[in-house]
């Protein structure tokens, strides 16, 4: 159902959990995978998160989510988003907006 109310906040608690104090994705979470630019796009814009930095080492694979996600998966992941970026990069969107 389309409307005229912006969505809020992004929420990403669901899909973090915290280890040393340190937001990182809960390694059972559907999600959806942003480039930097993109997450310092939308957070401008709606503020949120926290930002979850997926870093790959040799030989990690992310399991692509289906290019058609059920009603359940849109519900579950409904405002909740993450960022990509590379290892040597450690700058929080929320400092430089």
């Amino acid at each position: 159902e389309k409307t005229d109310i912006p969505p809020g906040p992004i929420e990403n608690n669901r899909i973090a959990v915290y280890k040393n104090g340190q937001p990182t994705l809960r390694q059972t979470s559907d999600y959806g995978q942003l480039s930097k630019d993109m997450w310092l796009f939308l957070h401008r814009i709606y503020s949120g998160g926290p930002e979850l930095v997926i870093r790959q080492s040799a030989g990690a694979s992310v399991k692509p989510m289906s290019s058609s996600p059920t009603p359940q998966q849109n519900q579950a992941m409904k405002g909740s988003v993450s960022v990509t970026t590379s290892s040597s990069l450690s700058s929080s969107p929320s400092a430089s907006a």
